[in-house]
């Protein structure tokens, strides 16, 4: 027996065990037929330190099979108590049927990523054998990169990772400092790094899903990215039913999500599932209890995670307009790092969706299945280790389900964590975990698809007579929540796996403040994207279009009086016509852009939410529709000018050029019922809400206007009626389409202008009150 605490890696002629103990290294050599692993010196020969409780007293049998060796979980009968996985498929070793060894075999021992110990099997002798990985880099005497470029002296291959991602360097107090480079960040001790840091002893540094730990001259790999355990703890979360009493969302939920697990969430209607997901999600708060990935809490340290988080919304949050390639492209520029191979990524996804073939294809041209697997697809470019799905499988018939969830078991095969929530429950023993919620959220099973039916005592795939069972009233569901807390599944699944210390304080209710964002590059993106859409749509710009020509046209065509020049007359009568005139000729420039954006935001509140949730910035989300649209703007403009200047009577140019006075008005009104338009799309609820704003605006402008008739009291209060009209852009408008004099002109312009920043402002307030970081 050999045993022997280190730090490096040295190569040796026998077989041999490295084990890691979060940053803390054991080699154990291999020498015998036949060797016992654990912490009990009376029965293993491969003894490792007392303090490493998470390995048993016998941990594992290794025997030899010619050059290498099998390994056994336990003492070959009886299995450990944390077990052995396989990696990264995370599959447990038992005692009985073994795992053959061969050179770089990887395991590990026990799955809460937090307290597990990697173990790398290596065999010198065998013809794979090259050079041996790195786990520990020396700090000392030279500059570190870290990233993923082929010449990092520590390669992290990961798509969120960048090429140049970090660097560490020494300075003159022969301290090591850690320098950001990155697109998306790095946090030490859950903090983001600003520009750079100085490390202290024991730093735990995440650098996208690998994680690493500073310890003296040197920089442990101890989690390379592979996986996330999450555990739910007693999550109590209250809200009010449709009279306004106090009812539970969850109620005393606990369960834990091994990595690499395909779960399953159904239950009966208004069991919550889909707000629970939420909450396991991270942007749910709770009223008590706490979500814990990798023993941390989610919340609290939701900036850390929310990169390796993928979100899949039931209505799926894609562009119909766009072809599937195109959506993906769009997601892995607004994700990922500039310096990505942007093909690769989208041709590797690509071929995870299995949609290769339709890549040129319109998503409105998919069928339904497809664009599924479109929204799944636009969340894999990240390479996300928790993924959460809303109803993946709904409208699908039978077997386009049992397709989709196939599809899901090879993408937690491959390491991922992945949650989602379902209605149908055919094909559900390909999962590998079972959450049934009653109504009112509570947990009334948890545990093997399979076991259900005994827990139930129903027949096997009989789960209508579960939901029967749960759906006879609140009393039975809370009798069925109490057997299952006392039976043999919630002590399997339930009381045995919980590894975290857990705080009975609620998690806080806000997130954190969103990440840091290239907000250039972002707008960049977003403008191009919006640009695309828009020209894509072609009746919509036909449309727009038309509707900025046809109202001055038929203004033109029944005008007994010429508006632009005897607006400033003398004669009360004649100037108010040509003031009426002014007003529809107002009104109709303020339809047109109010419809332009009206529907812009709350049409794309999943797909914002979903994105926002991947770092998208809100600011460059705003500005860039602002952007697109002010371009179509500037078209209208051009189109109303042309009709103008041939349908109406030019005045003299006592100001300056008549065209360019009336362009620039035309775009400054529509600029302003622009954003006055994204504000109302920020404020409704939903599409729906959107049909009756139209007129309510066109009808607010026209009676506040002042050109319509006089204004003065308002119920009998003086002068309101004409501050009211200093709010509407109609009254500046039509003021300056008569202005006579510079100043009038000026002042005019400048409110136009006042407006459209400040229904800005409050547009992005709005957002930000709906937005899930705060």
């Amino acid at each position: 027996m050999s045993n022997q605490t280190q730090n490096k890696t040295h190569l040796v002629t026998h077989p041999y065990l490295e084990l890691n103990n979060q940053g803390q290294t054991l080699r154990l050599e291999l020498t015998k037929d036949e060797h016992i692993l654990g912490r009990d010196p009376y029965k293993a020969d491969l003894l490792v330190p007392q303090v490493w409780q998470i390995i048993s007293s016998s941990q594992a049998v290794l025997r030899r099979e010619g050059d290498d060796y099998w390994i056994y979980d336990g003492d070959g009968n009886k299995p450990s108590t944390n077990g052995i996985f396989s990696f990264p498929n995370y599959k447990p070793i038992g005692p009985t049927k073994g795992l053959a060894l061969k050179h770089e075999t990887e395991l590990r021992i026990g799955q809460d990523p937090k307290s597990q110990i990697q173990l790398i099997y290596f065999n010198p002798t065998s013809p794979a054998a090259g050079a041996i990985r790195k786990t520990t880099i020396a700090l000392r005497n030279h500059s570190i990169l870290i990233g993923r470029d082929r010449t990092a002296n520590l390669q992290l291959n990961s798509p969120i990772v960048s090429r140049r991602h970090a660097t560490i360097d020494a300075n003159n107090q022969g301290q090591y400092v850690l320098t950001d480079h990155s697109s998306n960040g790095i946090f030490v001790n859950s903090k983001r790094v600003k520009n750079s840091l100085v490390l202290t002893e024991g730093a735990k540094i995440l650098i996208g899903p690998f994680t690493l730990i500073y310890q003296g001259d040197e920089l442990i790999l101890i989690n390379p990215g592979d996986a996330i355990r999450l555990e739910a703890r007693e999550l109590i979360c209250k809200g009010k039913d449709r009279h306004h009493q106090s009812k539970f969302l969850l109620n005393n939920i606990s369960f834990t999500i091994e990595p690499a697990n395909l779960v399953a969430l159904t239950g009966v209607s208004d069991g919550n599932q889909s707000f629970l997901l939420r909450t396991l999600l991270g942007i749910e708060p709770t009223d008590r209890g706490a979500i814990y990935a990798n023993g941390e809490d989610l919340r609290q340290h939701f900036a850390s995670y929310n990169s390796l988080i993928g979100w899949v919304p039931e209505d799926n949050a894609i562009y119909g307009e766009l072809t599937v390639a195109e959506n993906l492209i769009y997601a892995i520029k607004l994700r990922l790092a500039a310096d990505v191979n942007i093909e690769t990524i989208l041709k590797n996804t690509l071929e995870d969706i299995e949609l290769y073939e339709q890549r040129n294809e319109l998503i409105d041209r998919l069928n339904n299945y497809q664009r599924k697997l479109v929204s799944i697809g636009v969340s894999l470019v990240a390479d996300p280790k928790l993924l959460f799905l809303e109803e993946p499988t709904l409208g699908l018939d039978p077997g386009l389900a049992k397709k989709l969830l196939e599809l899901l078991r090879t993408l937690a095969d491959r390491g991922r964590t992945i949650i989602f929530t379902t209605s149908a429950n055919d094909s559900i023993n390909i999962c590998d975990r079972l959450i049934f919620l009653g109504s009112g959220g509570h947990l009334c099973y948890f545990g093997l698809p399979t076991d259900i039916h005994n827990f139930f005592a129903v027949s096997p795939g009989d789960f209508a007579a579960i939901y029967s069972e749960l759906d006879k009233g609140e009393p039975i569901v809370k009798l069925w929540e109490e057997n299952y807390r006392h039976s043999i599944y919630y002590q399997r699944y339930i009381a045995t796996p919980f590894t975290t210390k857990f705080s009975h304080k609620p998690s806080s209710r806000k997130l954190p403040k969103s990440p840091r964002v290239s907000l250039f590059r972002q707008l960049a993106i977003l403008t191009q994207r919006h640009f695309q859409l828009m020209l894509r749509d072609r009746v919509y710009l036909s449309l727009s279009l038309l509707a900025a020509a046809i109202f001055p046209l038929l203004l033109a065509g029944i005008k007994n009086t010429e508006p632009f020049i005897l607006s400033s007359s003398n004669d009360p009568q004649i100037r108010l016509a040509a003031l009426q005139y002014l007003l529809v000729f107002s009104l109709s420039a303020i339809a047109v852009g109010f419809s332009n954006s009206l529907s812009e935001i709350v049409k794309e509140k999943t797909i914002f939410k979903r994105e926002r949730l991947a770092n998208l910035g809100l600011f460059p989300y705003l500005f860039s529709k602002f952007i697109s649209l002010s371009a179509l703007a500037f078209l209208e403009t051009f189109v109303i000018a042309i009709v103008t200047l041939f349908g109406f009577e030019q005045p003299s140019p006592e100001i300056t050029s008549w065209p360019i006075y009336l362009e620039i008005t035309t775009f400054l009104t529509l600029l302003s019922s622009i954003s006055l338009g994204l504000m109302t799309s920020a404020f409704v609820g939903n599409v729906k809400q959107n049909y009756g704003t139209l007129p309510l605006i066109l009808l607010f402008q026209m009676i506040f206007s002042g050109a319509w008739f006089k204004l003065d009291s308002l119920f009998n209060i003086d002068q309101i009626a004409n501050w009211i009209s200093w709010l509407t852009i109609s009254h500046w408008s039509v003021g300056a389409y008569s202005s006579s004099t510079w100043e009038n002109l000026a002042l005019n312009w400048g409110i136009l202008g006042l407006h459209t920043v400040v229904y800005f402002v409050v547009t992005f307030l709005l957002q930000k009150r709906q937005d899930i970081f705060k």
